[in-house]
């Protein structure tokens, strides 16, 4: 069998595991009893975009799509034809929403949806009906828990998505009166019918490589493309995607450029506009060495692993997405860390205080 002709599972990496911020006890106690500060403890695994390439369809199901292809092409033809519509136009500015709406769907849903399901296991669910050849889970050289990783997502997103496919279809009854109206579209209507469907598609993707996961039919695998583009930022520091063994230790450490303070000089405080510029400098910093896949590095993916052009734009939205997922995280860990600041501060007497007792302890 030719290697087009096998499934294959591109594992991408976005970034690395959530670095453990470091806390002490009264930070632990305010974070709700989470231990944190340990490897390996409260890390968030890495963000990975897992696309599946599927086998060609045979042609004979080209030629002659169901009644359900033939409805979708035809929705799909209807809103690509709104998006060429005048800009002061109702239908257009519709389009212009539905596309924000659209890229804030989770990158993970949107690869599933797009796994192709024509190729089925055996009825019994233990020989996969895609020869002897196994399918390729292809992942970045040393990330030795990749495919376990993957395995513990796909589980994890199938309930997921089967439940908010019904909370969806639930809106379907109640918002279908409003298209008694002629005057305007049912747009409630089929945005939860749309949200519903995108989730039925994602469920039905979980299911279909649950089994083949369940029959033991994925492989490891490695490709010269990714070893090149991870090996700059990620192996050096870290092996895995689970950050079950992060490192702990920063990417780079240069301490030649730094001098010793003289300890007769007594350092000025800095102001608030310094201590805040240095907070947004350190967040970006920070950002920068958490994300792994660059959009510079999504041609060259595209070419090397010989993927389907639509794939390039879906990449591009999940490194977007992962990119703020870190903003958050990273002014959540701040916020938490002047939390605990303010926390010892008032925990912890003053000077004056200390003095103020003692005085009063001489008095006595």
């Amino acid at each position: 069998m030719s290697q087009t002709a096998r499934l294959r599972v591109f594992a991408l990496p976005l970034t690395r595991p959530s670095r453990p911020a470091k806390s002490s006890g009264v930070g632990a106690a305010a974070g709700g009893g989470k231990k944190e500060g340990v490897a390996g403890q409260d890390v968030r695994p890495a963000y990975v975009y897992y696309h599946v390439q599927s086998p060609p369809e045979p042609s004979s199901n080209t030629k002659n799509p169901n009644a359900f292809k033939k409805m979708m092409n035809k929705a799909l033809d209807t809103w690509t034809s709104f998006g060429k519509e005048d800009k002061a136009s109702w239908k257009y500015k519709l389009y212009n929403w539905g596309e924000k709406v659209a890229d804030r769907v989770e990158f993970e849903e949107t690869a599933l949806k797009h796994v192709n399901v024509s190729f089925k296991p055996t009825e019994n669910n233990t020989e996969p009906l895609l020869d002897a050849v196994k399918g390729q889970f292809i992942s970045p050289r040393g990330m030795t828990d990749s495919l376990d990783v993957w395995r513990k997502h796909v589980e994890h997103r199938e309930p997921y998505h089967k439940r908010y496919m019904l909370l969806w279809s639930l809106g379907l009854p109640i918002t279908a009166p409003i298209g008694i109206a002629p005057i305007i579209p049912n747009v409630p209507f089929y945005f939860c019918a749309w949200r519903a469907w995108s989730h039925w598609r994602a469920w039905r993707g979980t299911k279909y490589l649950n089994q083949l996961l369940a029959a033991s039919y994925f492989e490891s695998s490695t490709n010269t493309t990714l070893d090149k583009i991870y090996d700059r930022s990620f192996i050096a520091t870290s092996d895995t995607l689970s950050g079950k063994d992060f490192s702990m230790t920063p990417t780079t450490t240069n301490n030649d450029n730094h001098s010793t303070p003289d300890a007769t000089s007594s350092p000025s405080p800095p102001s608030s506009s310094s201590s805040s510029t240095t907070s947004i400098t350190s967040s970006s910093t920070e950002e920068d060495e958490q994300l792994l896949l660059r959009e510079a590095d999504v041609p060259v993916l595209i070419e090397a692993l010989q993927l389907q052009p639509s794939v390039g734009p879906e990449i591009l939205r999940a490194i977007e997405q992962a990119r703020l997922r870190l903003r958050k995280e990273l002014k959540a860990s701040q916020q938490q860390q002047q939390s605990q600041s303010q926390e010892q501060k008032t925990s912890s007497p003053s000077s004056d205080d200390v003095q103020a007792q003692q005085r009063q302890k001489k008095d006595n």
